[in-house]
């Protein structure tokens, strides 16, 4: 049914910026200029305005309620360098709350990385840190059947390039979700919750591998250990371009 609407909405292609588009990325950055960094990249993989774009740093602004958000027309949570989401912070019943009045909302709902295992441990999941089963730098995806059987992935190859920074991983989804892409080191790289407009990405569509490039040099003290492994990580980041579209369709689909 979701797709129906998203396909008859979505007849004619009109460029994101030239619609009266309202989204909201909720970020989780202590840094100022990986937060700035983030919105930049969202922005210029999707093609927003500036002014279509809403920011809410839940380290500054830690008590978001549905409420305030409703009105937009998508919601996205990124990524975070140096929080995990095995662990409490003041701001996780807030957000929790806000992923499952969004799902009872039918809102359309985008988790990147730290996103994507807020969507799991807020819906009924888990999340494991594991640096074992961790992943930095361009690796390979592949679409599992429901993945190729998905409208956000149509037109995709069964394997495609993508960026990853992580040492948390989903190893349990929760009910209702469908695992639609994974690495081999990685499951659930890619999980949508049926009959719903709520995805999320293990890895960093928002990012080219000039991006990443920049992002691993603010945050090598997390998840590098020596300059010569940054220098290794750095020199096999390869393009994503199919990974890069994979926001912009999401708000083209279910906005």
């Amino acid at each position: 049914m979701v797709e129906a609407l998203a396909v008859e909405r979505n007849t004619e292609e009109v460029a994101l910026a030239k619609r009266r588009l309202r989204v909201v990325l909720i970020q989780i950055r202590g840094m100022v200029e990986a937060e700035r960094h983030e919105s930049w990249c969202v922005r210029k993989c999707t093609g927003l305005r500036q002014d279509q774009l809403t920011t809410w740093n839940v380290l500054e602004r830690p008590e978001v309620r549905w409420h305030q958000l409703r009105e937009a027309d998508a919601i996205l949570i990124g990524g975070s360098g140096d929080h995990s989401v095995t662990k409490d912070y003041p701001f996780m019943p807030w957000l929790e709350q806000l992923v499952q009045d969004a799902v009872a909302h039918h809102k359309p709902l985008f988790g990147i990385c730290w996103g994507h295992h807020l969507l799991a441990r807020a819906l009924g999941g888990r999340v494991v840190s594991d640096p074992q089963r961790g992943e930095v730098g361009t690796y390979e995806v592949s679409l599992t059947h429901h993945g190729s059987d998905d409208l956000l992935f149509e037109g995709f190859p069964s394997r495609f390039d993508a960026n990853l920074v992580h040492h948390d991983s989903v190893v349990e989804p929760g009910p209702g979700f469908q695992e639609l892409a994974t690495t081999v080191n990685c499951g659930f790289q890619t999980m949508r919750l049926t009959g719903k407009p709520v995805y999320g990405t293990q890895f960093h569509g928002e990012m080219t591998h000039q991006q990443l490039r920049k992002r691993l040099l603010m945050y090598r003290g997390y998840y590098l250990d020596s300059e010569e492994q940054t220098e290794r990580v750095v020199e096999g980041l390869r393009p994503t371009a199919e990974a890069n579209g994979l926001l912009r369709r999401f708000l083209e689909l279910y906005t």
